[in-house]
């Protein structure tokens, strides 16, 4: 841990922005009784193992460091209050109470598109331009080009052993646009389970009918079809590759603006 004082911290904040860190800014927001921080004390917490500042240091400060690199992987403003003498806050006598602001910044959202096809390619550009941590998925190496996909992730390997490899959680996209029906299958079999933000899946109404009725007959509940969104993206009339990326893109972000639940449910 690095102790610089408050008035520098803007110092270290610009400099991870500069550097592409991510991280959280703690801030006290209220003390009563006896704290070892004040109103307004800071510390800054890096998605790289560095913290600068302190808010109160010993097992409370380790806490709140806790709860900073929880929101790196799951990014939003939390409130919340301990008691010193909690266990949580580590049972320090001093018996005052404490209240932190946690805000992460540079978090980017993740998107994991599978597919490299004309969409998958649209949508990687698309969503690299909103600033979104992109992954493309394909079989097919001569698609996984920095010239085709440049700033994504590429990933050569079977779509539905990604899926199931890879670290998905409630605050991860995915979209399923993969070159053959039997792949889009196996990949949603594992998706379909997954608490994502977004599942989107790319097919005709008969491809929806057989894919969906597949899922069912694989045991996947009926409340995770329902959060698949197929047709997937907004309603535009959208044609070629790149306005069906744009649609795409647009529902991904109405769903991410829309509340902190799977599938953007409050």
């Amino acid at each position: 841990m690095i102790h610089v004082p408050d008035d520098d911290l803007l110092d270290r904040m610009a400099a991870l922005k500069a550097e592409g860190v991510p991280f959280v800014v703690a801030t006290v927001i209220g003390a009563r009784g006896s704290t070892p921080r004040k109103v307004g004390a800071k510390m800054v917490v890096a998605a790289d193992g560095r913290t600068f500042g302190t808010v109160g240091g010993g097992v409370l400060e380790s806490r709140v460091i806790e709860r900073a690199r929880d929101l790196l992987r799951s990014p939003e403003v939390t409130r919340f209050e301990w008691r010193l003498s909690s266990d949580e806050a580590g049972g320090m006598p001093c018996g005052g109470a404490m209240e932190f602001l946690l805000e992460p910044f540079g978090v980017r959202p993740r998107a994991v598109v599978f597919g490299a096809g004309h969409v998958g390619r649209a949508l990687c550009r698309v969503l690299t331009w909103l600033r979104f941590d992109v992954t493309v998925v394909d079989p097919r190496e001569d698609l996984l080009t920095e010239e085709r996909l440049p700033g994504a992730r590429r990933v050569c390997e079977a779509p539905a052993e990604a899926a199931a490899r890879l670290d998905l959680g409630p605050h991860d996209c995915c979209v399923v646009a993969n070159p053959s029906h039997a792949f889009d299958l196996e990949t949603m079999k594992v998706l379909a389970r997954r608490p994502l933000r977004y599942l989107g899946l790319m097919a005709s109404t008969r491809k929806r009918k057989d894919v969906f009725a597949a899922l069912q007959a694989d045991g996947v509940p009926e409340d995770a079809l329902a959060r698949v969104h197929c047709p997937v993206g907004l309603a535009i009339h959208a044609e070629t590759p790149e306005e069906i990326a744009v649609a795409i893109a647009a529902e991904m972000v109405s769903v991410l603006r829309a509340g902190p639940g799977p599938g953007g449910e409050p």
